[in-house]
C-alpha cells in the first residue's frame, strides 16, 4: 500500500540521529511522532517527557513529548524545523515516524495528496 514518505531524521541537544528513517505525512496525525527508541538513541529520556495517550497508526499506547528539531529531505534539500513531538514504543517494532498536523502541517501553505498516481505535493 502507496504511504507518501520523507526521508527523516532528528536532532536534540545538538545530537543529530546518524540515520535518516521513513516519515509518513498523515493528515490524520495531530502530531509528529516518532519511535521511542529513537529519541533514546539522542539521549532523551523519554518517559521525562509530557504523557498523553494516542490512538490510531501505531496501535496506541503511552506518547511522551518532547521539544526537538525535526529534519526532513525534500528533493535532495535538508528541510529543519522546531517541534513537540511524541516519542512511542508501540512504534518502535515499526521504524517510522509520522508527520502530524501540528508541527509539520501548519509550517505549509498546502498539501496535496494524489492517491491514484502515488505523489503528494508540498507548497
Amino acid at each position: 500500500m502507496y504511504s507518501p514518505r520523507l526521508p527523516t531524521a532528528l536532532e536534540w541537544n545538538k545530537v543529530r540521529s546518524q540515520f535518516y528513517f521513513p516519515s509518513v505525512v498523515d493528515s490524520g496525525a495531530d502530531y509528529c511522532v516518532f519511535p521511542s527508541n529513537f529519541g533514546e538513541r539522542l539521549g532523551i529520556d523519554v518517559r521525562t517527557g509530557t504523557p498523553a495517550v494516542m490512538s490510531g497508526f501505531g496501535g496506541g499506547g503511552e506518547c511522551f513529548y518532547h521539544k526537538v528539531n525535526v529534519l526532513v529531505m525534500i528533493e535532495k534539500q535538508i528541510w529543519r524545523f522546531g517541534c513537540f513531538a511524541g516519542f512511542s514504543d508501540r512504534m518502535n517494532d515499526l521504524g517510522i515516524g509520522l508527520l502530524g498536523r501540528h508541527g509539520f502541517f501548519e509550517l505549509l501553505e498546502e498539501v496535496i495528496f494524489d492517491q491514484r498516481n502515488r505523489v503528494f505535493r508540498l507548497k
